[in-house]
């Protein structure tokens, strides 16, 4: 995945990630900041965008899962908030982020197929 990316002609940073609302997909080409020129995106590019958009989509899918989770199987509320708290850290945070970069990569190799077809 990308750690970097700037601009070739002002040297600016590019942002390698969606805002933390958006679920689009990575732009073909993007503008640059600085000046404000069209630069084509790189397959790794769309890799590190996808990685974001994966873990968000795994991160909002996981919550209710912990959530029922601690309701159903703690026998109190103290062991409740442990699961839900402990679910929703580990499970959909750190979980989320290690699921998001085994799978961005095959998923942006399918968008990649589906979209230029």
């Amino acid at each position: 995945m990308l750690k970097s990316a700037s601009c070739l002609k002002c040297k600016h940073a590019l942002p390698l990630r969606p805002k933390l609302t958006s679920f689009r997909l990575a732009p073909r080409e993007i503008a640059c900041p600085g000046c404000a020129e069209r630069i084509p995106t790189t397959f790794m590019y769309r890799v590190t965008w996808m990685e974001r958009v994966v873990w968000k989509v795994l991160f909002l899918a996981a919550v209710p899962f912990w959530i029922y989770l601690g309701i159903t199987r703690a026998d109190d509320s103290v062991h409740a908030a442990l699961w839900i708290t402990g679910g929703i850290l580990l499970g959909s945070g750190l979980g989320g982020f290690i699921l998001s970069r085994i799978f961005a990569f095959p998923t942006q190799l399918v968008v990649e197929r589906l979209t230029r077809g």
